[in-house]
């Protein structure tokens, strides 16, 4: 089963939390209040938290269980000398 999810969360703006006051040259705090309201769009009726759930298509069947137990290279293969190396690296660059 694959699935996916979104959630939506409110977008904060880089306001500087300072700045110069009117009418002076002294640097003001700046503050702000109130609940952040994400705005993303609804999917499926959902707008905050969406998940979506789909079956994996074209699955390869599972191997049977003794198959498990066999190893995938046997150490008589790795010690072959067919086996290539598929690319080359530079020692030093």
């Amino acid at each position: 089963m694959k699935s996916r999810k979104r959630v939506c969360q409110p977008t904060y703006p880089k306001f500087s939390m300072e700045t110069q006051g009117v009418g002076t040259t002294v640097s003001v705090n700046v503050s702000f209040w109130g609940k952040p309201w994400p705005q993303c769009q609804p999917i499926n009726g959902k707008a905050l938290e969406v998940e979506e759930k789909e079956p994996c298509l074209n699955m390869p069947p599972c191997p049977e269980e003794e198959e498990y137990d066999q190893p995938l290279l046997s150490s008589a293969r790795l010690d072959s000398s067919d086996l290539q190396p598929t690319a080359e690296y530079p020692d030093e660059v």
